[in-house]
């Protein structure tokens, strides 16, 4: 797609660039993993494929790649972006009828923080046409960049699969439970309790994978002579009272009152949404989900993964 070009946008009113036969019946587009250097690359028809998906490109050598803002790219419906900053996308976001949209950072918490992501976020969706169409929104991997759940998100008035995993988020506000949503992966979060998701009654499943909420698995934990033992992943105050990060420890050594605490937040949702279906993560590779009705408690080896 490289040549000669006056940046790829959108063709100034009048003029008409031909898309190239070849690129004509193109539908999907990966700029990603390339040595691209910017908007100024690309071709002057970039702006009149008819791509439906496009992988936006992550660190770039010189000027960032930004997705153009309508009538550019009239057909394009899901984005994907790798290592990708929202903030270089929020604009060409806004006025799309977009279906589906995936940023991710393969990082820790704090590994890859982005101060103005919440202002992104607010700027792409409140009042927009991607609000009014937007069915699945995945933003993983952005640490301490977000500690609350963004309120423009209440407005993803069409929005069945939500994913935060790898975010600092320590609790989910009450609107949570009014949205539409059949799929929410919380994992790698701090969430502790699920009460605001009682009156989702959409939901279907739920992914609590790497939480203060999650099931057993087996770990090779070295306070008990490097041998395996079935553990669970317990908040901070339990595992490193002064490290802000979550940590496992033998099943027989938890509290008996974070036992307690957890079986009541996962029974609590589990009978108020009788058809949803929980996942605690990979159990030795099958994926089972667990539920009140189950004829099985939480820390059941049917149950038991790995972190």
């Amino acid at each position: 797609l490289l040549g000669p070009s006056t940046g790829g946008l959108a063709p100034s009113p009048g003029i008409s660039v031909a898309v190239p036969f070849p690129f004509r019946r193109l539908r999907a587009l990966s700029l990603h993993g390339s040595d691209f250097e910017g908007q100024r690359l690309l071709p002057d028809w970039f702006g009149n494929l008819n791509i439906e998906s496009i992988d936006v490109p992550g660190c770039s050598l010189g000027s960032p790649f930004k997705l153009p803002a309508p009538p550019a790219l009239p057909n394009l419906k899901h984005i994907h972006g790798e290592c990708a900053t929202f903030e270089d996308h929020a604009d060409g976001i806004r006025d799309r009828p977009l279906e589906s949209i995936h940023f991710y950072i393969e990082w820790f918490f704090g590994g890859w923080e982005q101060p103005t992501l919440l202002a992104a976020l607010d700027r792409a969706f409140m009042g927009s046409v991607c609000s009014e169409t937007l069915r699945e929104f995945r933003l993983q991997g952005f640490g301490k960049s977000l500690i609350t759940l963004p309120e423009c998100l209440r407005g993803l008035l069409r929005l069945e699969i939500l994913d935060i995993s790898w975010l600092a988020i320590t609790e989910l506000p009450e609107w949570v439970g009014e949205m539409t949503l059949v799929e929410l992966d919380l994992s790698c979060t701090r969430i502790e309790t699920l009460v605001s998701l009682r009156s989702c009654l959409t939901l279907r499943s739920l992914v609590l994978h790497i939480t203060p909420l999650c099931g057993p698995s087996w770990e090779e934990y070295p306070n008990n002579s490097n041998a395996w033992a079935k553990c669970l992943m317990v908040p901070p105050r339990l595992a490193a009272p002064t490290n802000d990060v979550l940590g496992y420890m033998p099943l027989e050594d938890v509290p008996a009152d974070e036992i307690i605490r957890r079986t009541n937040e996962l029974m609590g949702i589990s009978l108020a949404l009788p058809d949803l279906r929980i996942k605690f993560g990979p159990a030795l590779g099958r994926d089972p989900a667990w539920h009140a009705r189950c004829g099985k408690y939480w820390t059941d080896d049917a149950f038991v993964g790995e972190y």
